[in-house]
């Protein structure tokens, strides 16, 4: 599990939603700019018009056509998009359903929102949990390495010790018992084993 994961994890577990200010950014003259009801900044080079291209800026300031769809701006109104091109704007309406379920909406089903302090301690206690599991596998591996290093050092010291030769053995002449008595072959298969 990544220090991103065990974050992610803890945001989840507190039930944490994070919001990215917005930056007021400064449009050149000649662009106009308006917002989305989501807060999405779109911007067109000439008036906000039928016809006219419309798009957004990356971070890297690159203009990337608006997909095309039905957008709600900020101001009530409404333009649909075609092609990056806006195919129709239409004038504010009445939003009696929205006020209705806003009403509706309680401060308890409003996600919860934290301060930079509470972000940084549940950063911290994150990095906690991933040092103790951290510490825990450093020290599985360190006995381990501790095991194979006694492993090696008895092997080494039995590849040390003289390797005892064998006993010469005697040559035991042959015999053909088919000639010898049965009590010479019981006294000679008796010498042969004792």
């Amino acid at each position: 599990m990544t220090l991103k994961d065990t974050i992610q994890d803890l945001f989840q577990k507190y039930s944490v939603a994070l919001e990215v200010e917005d930056k007021p950014e400064e449009t050149p003259a000649e662009m106009q700019m308006k917002k989305l009801e989501n807060g999405t900044e779109v911007y067109t080079e000439e008036e906000f018009s039928e016809g006219a291209s419309v798009f957004v800026m990356n971070e890297e300031g690159e203009k990337i056509p608006l997909p095309d769809g039905d957008y709600e701006m900020e101001d009530g109104g409404k333009i649909q998009v075609e092609d990056g091109k806006v195919k129709e704007i239409s004038a504010e309406e009445e939003k009696e359903e929205e006020e209705v379920k806003e009403e509706e909406m309680s401060e308890e089903t409003a996600p919860p929102f934290v301060t930079a302090k509470q972000v940084a301690s549940m950063i911290q206690e994150a990095m906690g949990v991933v040092e103790q599991q951290l510490s825990a596998v450093v020290k599985e591996k360190e006995e381990e390495l501790k095991t194979l290093k006694e492993e090696l050092s008895a092997t080494k010291k039995a590849a040390a010790e003289p390797v005892a030769r064998a006993a010469k053995t005697q040559v035991v002449e042959q015999v053909d018992l088919s000639s010898l008595s049965v009590a010479q072959r019981i006294n000679h298969i008796h010498g042969k084993f004792s």
